[in-house]
């Protein structure tokens, strides 16, 4: 199966890992695209500066996203100031703004540690009426 790795048209799938989530976005990416065949899947790496990562990534129809090809002028002082875990939720609209400027259609963020269990057949006719959409981790009162 031939994957989309760049990105034109249409939806595109992105996760924001840093090296040690690396395992979860790839079981993630598999995931989505066994239910979107047609749809594209990128993985931000914000600690991988060596690009080391990237040819294991591509090679399994993904495409891997570095910090030099985001709209953040400066990166480097933008996350020293967090954590990791707050790095990456920091960078997440810089990399899906990055996303619809390379022409993506629709963008659809998923945390890594998530697994696609069925298509996002609801997500994607909300996306034609809507132009963003927001869901929470809770969905119901306790």
């Amino acid at each position: 199966m031939t994957r989309k790795t760049i990105v034109n048209s249409g939806v595109q799938f992105v996760t924001v890992v840093a090296q040690n989530y690396l395992a979860y976005a790839l079981v993630l990416g598999d995931s989505v695209l066994q239910y979107h065949t047609d749809a594209a899947f990128s993985i931000f790496l914000v600690d991988d500066v060596d690009h080391r990562w990237k040819d294991l990534i591509e090679s399994r129809g993904f495409m891997a996203i570095y910090p030099e090809q985001i709209s953040l002028s400066d990166y480097r002082k933008f996350v020293f100031q967090y954590n990791v875990t707050e790095a990456c939720t920091g960078v997440k609209p810089f990399v899906m703004q990055t996303l619809l400027e390379r022409g993506a259609d629709s963008v659809i963020y998923l945390d890594p540690d998530t697994l696609c269990f069925r298509s996002f057949d609801e997500v994607m006719a909300a996306l034609e009426r809507c132009s963003i959409l927001l869901t929470p981790h809770i969905s119901t009162k306790d």
